[in-house]
């Protein structure tokens, strides 16, 4: 405490100091466990969607794909979404199909060029909801985090009230 007094430095401002490296080495830790989920995740729907090395089985496809569109991969986003498009081992829901589509449209937008119409899929479904159901679908959108990030929220929103709690 002394000696970070007299360097300038306030046990406050260290505290601040080394809560923000714990915070970034997180994220970049959550962020990497997420990039090896999106790739395993989405693979291995693939493989169940197509029946490569394993029996055909949409419904697994879609657990897998769930899993790697949840973590933010555009491309299994995409894939589940047709499959609810389609109603393959999921209900046929052009809500949740809307959904996903349009999440990996968005996230596609970093790749390509700003001007690239939606996906035909996308504009397909969205022709399939009523004004309601589309408001409520871009609700969702708007609100969507990747599950990295909301667990970065969820340790974040714990910390704070642990600490809220030690406070005097």
């Amino acid at each position: 405490g002394i000696a970070q007094l007299s360097e300038g430095k306030g046990a406050v401002g260290l505290d601040l100091q080394v809560e923000h490296s714990m915070a970034t080495d997180l994220m970049q830790r959550l962020m990497i466990e997420s990039e090896e989920q999106q790739q395993s995740g989405f693979h291995q729907g693939r493989r169940y969607e197509y029946g490569e090395g394993v029996a055909q089985d949409y419904g697994e496809a879609a657990k897998w794909y769930e899993q790697a569109a949840d973590q933010g991969s555009w491309v299994a986003q995409a894939a589940l979404g047709n499959l609810y498009r389609l109603g393959r081992g999921v209900p046929n829901d052009p809500v949740k199909a809307y959904v996903w589509l349009k999440l990996s449209t968005l996230d596609m937008d970093v790749w390509n060029p700003p001007d690239q119409p939606p996906s035909a899929e996308l504009d397909e479904v969205g022709s399939r909801l009523t004004a309601e159901q589309r408001a409520a679908a871009e609700a969702q959108v708007r609100a969507w985090k990747p599950k990295w990030l909301r667990d970065i929220d969820a340790k974040a929103a714990a910390a704070h009230t642990t600490n809220a709690e030690g406070s005097p």
